[in-house]
């Protein structure tokens, strides 16, 4: 008797401990949170655990129904299988833990003691897995008891059933194997993916028949297609089978494809990324993808991304160099694309809103409607029709303005977008009809294609349209189109709730700050929390900083920090030196933050809301038209929250060996007299007041002395001498490669000399510079 206890043991015990899981994992689930405790204690005694390996089949097609299953751990597929020979396996289904599967077959049934009929589909292990089987009997004696399970067990059903038209439409109508492998596995990565650093890692392995099945294609087409995206850093998948998606931007973007050829996700998901980042306002982001894009060899000639590219430019303000690429791709506005044949009518427009003459103003916006009118007329496309109206107004014809409106407004709309909606608003709004143009605004703003950047697009043609007909502009736009402002803090925010109500009462979609204080972190919190798009500026990306000068103050600060740092839309560096206690010397990314804000509601026609505590200063600003900022209340807001400047502005000269004598006779035929500090034979920063204008006035007199003078600006903290602070420049440091006589600035440069009102450089953005190995890349404006 011992011995069979001995014996017996051990195995009462796996029993036990088996029933005990089972209990825990049924309990857990929505699926019996209506079934009495007695009755669940019911269901859990008839529970048995089951362990499959990897492939093992738990059910087949056509196989007796008894037992309703609940995935313990792992992954079960389910699906369909041929007979053999051909053995070829369709999988719809993919279970996950504490997904539950074997339902249908127990709605099927007439009542409790009729047969149930066979299983419809196969069943099988996508891993090593463990299943808890239930009862037939125990489970129909619930559904019949308990109308809620049955309630819940048909929403399972309809789920599944959804799913299986989903899989069957992919199958007949998308018949790219690219596209239907990206939205399977993007539906995986959703489910159980693991964010880590901005790639997602899956859970358990995939085999590449697994991925077949799951597309009802066989292994070597997915082996493929996974090999080209590997080669395009979209995906990892390693030879233990585990799928890791390095790209999802690129991987949701082909996902989103109905329809193409083979390979075409290549370029589609380019111009995916690229239309996103436009629609989000991120201009000078959707160029530098735009250009990455047709460097590589067989997308160099890309119709489409040539357009984005010139497009991007344009609307990132940099016109002269839209001019140049659209003169380098020879687009002009007799392109059968309306698209491309309507960039240098629109590049027309811009240089017309920028001329100082009013004469040569309206001679340009003449030429830019004439160009629009030609296309609508060639093609009937309300976009190049409705510029030319607004073009005509502009240059004073407002009789082919009238027409080209009323033309519009009485011929059909296709298809109801924001840009056909808004089209008509504009036509009705050049009619005098207001009332109209007001309705259709409404109907436009309230579609799902209404982004920020086609708002700004609508609101800089208003702001036209409004000047022209003698509308107050600011009322009439906020009215009609109106935008969310961008919001940038500045510290003293008392707690969580006060910040939030801030939020909740100016409702911004962007917002630019620090994280200097502790106040800073819990302003960006709730901006993440608010879903805003969080832009943050730096002395460096944590580090010392963060554990000299966070650190010490309170420890559990530093998790709210990495977590807003690891939520934050983009991380400018401004590299500034630490003083002895671990502090950046006179940071001044408070100052950085609203310039880089103010750019940033200016491109998108936005207003910029600064605050500072519970005080806000509402700035409306544009980067495109005459109107320049508020520097008034610019200047106010500064001189009350954030002090006088803490940095020196510095240019950055070099030159070709040899050329050292040349350029020391430009610097001096200039009269130089200010600070300076040499670095070496062909280097040197210069400390000016204006850097700016130094850098433009040097770079036209190198050019007329044919002196190969490469210029950039940037700024530096303050320090005891200036060459301390050239020292510390980022630039300095750096070495960046630059053009000839071209001067340059950097981004934050640019952002706090946007601030001044009487040095405010124009520049033109013109992409990334590269620098020596380890400060990787910035971001560089075109001085004029």
């Amino acid at each position: 008797m011992n011995g069979n206890q001995d014996h017996n043991g051990p195995e009462r015990q796996r029993r036990k401990l088996a029933q005990e899981r089972c209990r825990e994992v049924i309990g857990a689930l929505d699926l019996f949170s209506s079934v009495a405790p007695g009755d669940l204690d019911d269901l859990c005694r008839t529970a048995t655990l089951r362990t499959y390996l990897h492939h093992a089949e738990i059910y087949g097609t056509d196989s007796p129904s008894g037992s309703l299953f609940i995935v313990e751990r792992g992954a079960v597929l389910l699906g369909c299988a041929c007979e053999p020979p051909e053995s070829k396996k369709i999988a719809i289904h993919w279970i996950d833990e504490g997904g539950i599967f074997g339902e249908m077959e127990f709605l099927e049934a007439d009542d409790e003691f009729s047969p149930l009929p066979n299983r419809q589909m196969r069943a099988e292990a996508a891993s090593d897995c463990a299943v808890i089987a239930l009862e037939g009997r125990t489970i129909r004696k619930l559904i019949r008891q308990y109308m809620d399970l049955e309630r819940r067990l048909h929403r399972i059903v309809a789920r599944r059933h959804r799913r299986s038209i989903d899989v069957i439409e992919r199958m007949a109508f998308i018949g790219m194997v690219e596209i239907r492998l990206a939205q399977a596995v993007m539906e995986r990565a959703k489910a159980v993916g693991i964010r880590e650093d901005g790639v997602i890692r899956m859970p358990p392995r995939i085999t590449h028949q697994q991925l077949g099945d799951l597309l009802a294609v066989d292994r070597r087409s997915v082996l493929e297609t996974l090999r080209l995206w590997q080669d395009a850093d979209i995906v990892r998948h390693d030879n233990l089978g585990v799928l890791t998606v390095l790209d999802p931007r690129s991987l949701d973007a082909i996902a989103a494809m109905r329809s193409g050829q083979r390979k075409s996700w290549e370029a589609e998901t380019w111009l995916a990324l690229i239309d996103a980042d436009m629609a989000r306002g991120y201009n000078a982001q959707a160029f530098d993808l735009a250009r990455d894009a047709l460097r590589r060899p067989s997308l160099s000639r890309h119709p489409q991304l040539r357009h984005r590219m010139v497009l991007a430019c344009a609307r990132a303000g940099a016109r002269h160099q839209a001019i140049e690429l659209l003169k380098s791709f020879k687009f002009d506005h007799c392109d059968d694309d309306v698209d491309i044949a309507s960039l240098e009518p629109r590049l027309l427009k811009d240089m017309s809103l920028s001329a100082i003459d009013e004469v040569a103003a309206r001679h340009l916006a003449l030429q830019s409607a004439e160009r629009y009118l030609a296309i609508y007329e060639r093609t009937g496309n309300h976009y190049p029709g409705i510029n030319a109206a607004t073009m005509f107004a502009m240059a004073g014809d407002q009789g082919k303005a009238i027409q080209t409106a009323r033309s519009i407004l009485n011929s059909e709309v296709p298809v109801r977008t924001y840009y056909a909606a808004a089209t008509r608003a504009e036509a009705a709004t050049i009619l005098g009809e207001y009332t109209l143009a007001e309705r259709e605004f409404a109907l436009a703003m309230g579609l799902p294609d209404a982004n920020p950047g086609a708002v700004a697009t609508t609101r800089r043609q208003l702001r036209m349209l409004a000047r022209t007909l003698g509308i107050p502009p600011t009322d009439f736009i906020m009215r009609v189109a109106p935008q969310s402002p961008v919001l940038v803090y500045q510290g003293d925010a008392p707690n969580l709730e006060t910040c939030q109500n801030i939020l909740k009462a100016h409702r911004p979609k962007w917002g630019f700050g620090s994280l200097v204080s502790t106040s800073d972190i819990v302003m960006a919190e709730a901006m993440i929390r608010e879903g805003c798009e969080l832009h943050l500026v730096l002395p460096n990306r944590g580090g010392e900083f963060l554990s000299r000068s966070i650190g010490p103050k309170a420890r559990h600060w530093v998790s709210r920090f990495n977590h807003c740092l690891e939520h934050a839309h983009r991380v400018f560096i401004a590299a500034w030196p630490m003083d002895r206690t671990g502090t950046a010397m006179e940071y001044p990314g408070h100052r950085l933050s609203v310039g880089l804000a103010m750019r940033h509601a200016a491109e998108l026609e936005a207003n910029c809301i600064l605050l500072s505590g519970n005080t806000a200063t509402t700035i409306t600003a544009s980067l495109r038209t005459a109107e320049s900022p508020d520097h008034a209340a610019i200047s106010d807001f500064i001189d009350r929250h954030l002090g006088h400047e803490t940095f020196v502005q510095m240019v950055y000269c070099s030159w070709n060996d040899g050329d050292m004598q040349r350029a020391t006779q430009l610097l001096q035929s200039l009269h130089w007299t200010g600070p300076e500090f040499w670095l070496s034979e062909t280097e040197i920063v210069l400390a000016p007041s204006d850097a700016a204008a130094l850098a433009v006035t040097l770079s036209a007199a190198a050019h007329r002395l044919d002196v190969p003078l490469r210029i950039i600006c940037d700024i530096a903290p303050v320090a005891e001498t200036h060459a301390v602070s050239a020292s510390t420049c980022v630039v300095v440091q750096a070495k960046p490669v630059l053009p000839a006589n071209i001067p340059l600035a950097t981004e934050l440069f640019m952002a706090e000399t946007s601030l001044s009102p009487t040095s405010s450089p124009h520049g033109q953005y013109v992409g990334r510079l590269q620098t020596k190995e380890g400060y990787g890349t910035f971001r560089v404006y075109a001085l004029s």
